[in-house]
């Protein structure tokens, strides 16, 4: 029996003791409260806003896979270096086999940081100058010129655009001989931009085919029988290259040899549109190619901004019977600006 009650007398000193710790906080708690005295204060913290930013991008399809080159940073800081910025993506070259090759600008670091999914990274300016980067991606998304820009804009807080605004955000530029996708945003959302958008009339038969897709703003089709030929309307910045590169391209794509600047201008002929003169060139593959013998129709109107090119391919025959519907077409050619924010 004395044994039971000491043991019992044990326990309750334990339940005791947790008991009388809480009551002594709370007291030192509230009557620390009760002693207080100080007035509570409130503080106006001002509202710091966020430096506006800006972002340059390129979208460079090639044959395998699809590179990418961005920079991001303060938009006041990223002004002074836009153009440079531009002439570097523009000195990409793609040889066939890794190492890219680029001309690095004065005051230009490479970083040798490596990072997953990266290919490259570059300081601007100096060692700790806005960070270009290098990267690329695979498949038909990767090219998807407008699922990269609204990706990139939410990166901005920006909300998604459809396809018929890319032209307010985007400008083809030609990089390693090939059209590339240049695209400039801003954190602050509002650019005021000028647009010049085509207007034209479509000759009997031509039915525009779905929307602006990749560097295209419109694709036409006119059917004759089985065959079928397909139109183009390409704008490409500023002169998209020289004459003789872009003839040569297209004589590459028929299986012609290249020609030189001396034959370059016995085979450019002139017609008129109402956007100005056009040059117009005449590219088919000869009788021997035999029944699959293809043929190009091409027009190239310099815009102040751009250069507009309308190119049709099709069966030879087919583009014989559709040569005065393209020239009309060509001729009924305007553009109107258009303000955009």
């Amino acid at each position: 029996m004395a044994l039971l009650q000491y043991q019992t007398t044990i326990n309750m000193r334990k339940a005791v003791q947790p008991i009388a710790l809480l009551t002594a906080g709370l007291a030192i708690l509230f009557g620390g409260l009760v002693g207080c005295q100080e007035e509570i204060r409130r503080y106006q913290v001002p509202r710091v806003e966020k430096p506006a930013k800006r972002m340059i991008a390129a979208i460079i399809p090639r044959e395998d896979r699809t590179w990418y080159v961005k920079v991001i940073a303060p938009a006041s800081e990223l002004e002074a270096h836009a153009q440079t910025i531009e002439a570097f993506i523009q000195s990409l070259q793609f040889p066939g086999t890794e190492p890219i090759r680029w001309t690095l600008p004065d005051g230009w670091h490479l970083s040798v940081e490596k990072k997953a999914m990266r290919y490259a990274t570059l300081r601007i300016g100096s060692p700790t100058g806005p960070e270009l980067t290098i990267s690329f991606g695979s498949g038909l998304q990767a090219a998807d010129v407008l699922a990269n820009v609204n990706r990139w804009r939410g990166q901005l807080d920006l909300d998604p655009i459809t396809r018929a605004e890319l032209p307010k955000y985007t400008r083809i530029v030609m990089v390693a001989q090939q059209p590339a996708t240049l695209v400039d945003l801003r954190s602050d959302a509002k650019q005021s931009i000028t647009v010049e958008e085509p207007q034209y009339t479509l000759p009997a038969g031509w039915v525009q085919t779905g929307g602006q897709a990749g560097f295209r703003y419109a694709t036409f089709i006119v059917k004759d029988g089985d065959q079928s030929a397909e139109t183009t309307l390409t704008p490409l910045a500023g002169t998209a290259g020289t004459l003789l590169d872009n003839v040569n391209r297209w004589r590459e794509q028929l299986k012609l040899p290249t020609i030189d600047e001396a034959e370059l201008v016995k085979q450019t002929r002139t017609i008129a549109s109402s956007a100005g003169s056009a040059k117009y060139f005449d590219l088919g593959q000869p009788e021997s190619a035999g029944s699959t013998r293809q043929r190009m129709l091409v027009a190239v109107i310099q815009r102040p901004e751009k250069t507009w090119f309308v190119k049709m391919t099709g069966p030879f025959d087919l583009l014989e019977r559709q040569k005065g519907a393209f020239e009309a077409f060509v001729a009924t050619l305007r553009f109107t600006k258009t303000g955009a924010e």
